[in-house]
């Protein structure tokens, strides 16, 4: 087998019942692109499905691990992969018909390769109640065709766009050669790792087509609700924050103002949905407080109007949206 151009990662744990729905998207693939599969240590039917699937399939290829993680689970995929770009693939998610054909011409000028470090797609939200599918597009649209690394950081940082691992297919030279690996024991472990593999890039080609199916199980992990989940948002501002640091660039941290505030705006809007007591959830608001007068006093900034931060201001403090946990915060 030539060099694959994509090489397709797909991190699977216990899914048995959404994976074969995965596959069955890349078998529709018809481009130069090859399927590494993680199994991390599922104890379910996914291993066997992947096994069963990859042997009859020249471009696939399984590995199986004890539990590890998703983080380490992405990496070893990394790690076994070919091919010129990075694509990570959910395996309760799965991708458009064309999906690998339309990132090669966004690859391509005039037929020939050009030597793009991203190419980024948007998706959409599919939901299913009472057996139907429901699609929404995602509603944050690449501002530009073409654009520099720089621009495409920025666009993240002022929530543009999102940060998700699977609407980018980034060249696999950009994590070798900056040692970039998605870190261990962490939630968000896209938002820690996507701004770093952008900031490194010289350049980003992007479409608005929607090339990618993100399903919404009411049990996946971004759908429950824990404390640790919304601690998480404070040591990605730090790890932001340091990065940005050691390169010399407190240009970007203070661009990165609009990014803190939405996350801290939804780390706020978790709260409502802990279980936990009003003494703990007030103990909690006080944090998310803290974090908002420490880091962001009000005065006009080239990037963020000051209505906008009034405005988040207001919610946060006066959050008439959610009276049913008044008592908390008096």
């Amino acid at each position: 087998m030539n060099k694959p151009l994509f090489s397709i990662i797909i991190p699977v744990y216990n899914v048995e019942s959404y994976l074969q729905r995965c596959l069955d998207s890349i078998d529709k693939q018809v481009n130069n692109y090859e399927v590494v599969i993680i199994d991390d240590g599922s104890t379910d039917n996914s291993g066997i499905i992947c096994d069963k699937w990859a042997f009859k399939r020249n471009y696939a290829k399984v590995f199986h691990q004890s539990n590890q993680g998703i983080s380490e689970t992405r990496n070893k995929g990394v790690q076994h992969s070919e091919g010129d770009y990075i694509v990570f693939v959910d395996p309760d998610d799965w991708v458009e018909d064309d999906f690998t054909k339309v990132l090669q011409n966004l690859s391509q000028i005039n037929g020939k390769e050009k030597k793009i470090d991203v190419l980024a797609y948007n998706f959409s939200l599919v939901s299913n109640i009472s057996g139907t599918y429901n699609y929404v597009k995602n509603d944050a649209n690449y501002p530009k065709h073409f654009a520099s690394g720089e621009e495409a950081l920025g666009w993240i940082l002022d929530t543009k766009v999102w940060n998700y691992a699977c609407q980018y297919a980034i060249r696999r030279n950009v994590y070798l050669e900056n040692s970039i690996k998605f870190p261990q024991m962490v939630l968000y472990e896209d938002a820690a790792t996507i701004f770093r593999l952008i900031f490194y890039s010289k350049n980003v080609v992007c479409t608005n087509r929607v090339l990618y199916n993100y399903f919404q199980r009411n049990d996946s992990f971004l759908h429950v609700t824990t404390l640790s989940r919304t601690t998480e948002y404070f040591n990605l501002f730090e790890q932001m924050d340091d990065f940005f640091n050691d390169h010399n660039r407190p240009d970007v941290i203070v661009r990165s103002r609009e990014y803190k505030l939405m996350r801290l705006f939804y780390a706020y809007k978790n709260i409502m949905h802990l279980n936990m007591s009003n003494g703990g959830k007030k103990e909690y608001y006080k944090k998310i407080s803290h974090a908002i007068t420490k880091n962001f006093v009000l005065k006009p900034h080239h990037r963020i109007t000051l209505i906008k931060e009034l405005l988040f201001y207001i919610h946060l403090f006066k959050p008439v949206l959610y009276i049913h946990d008044w008592r908390v915060l008096k």
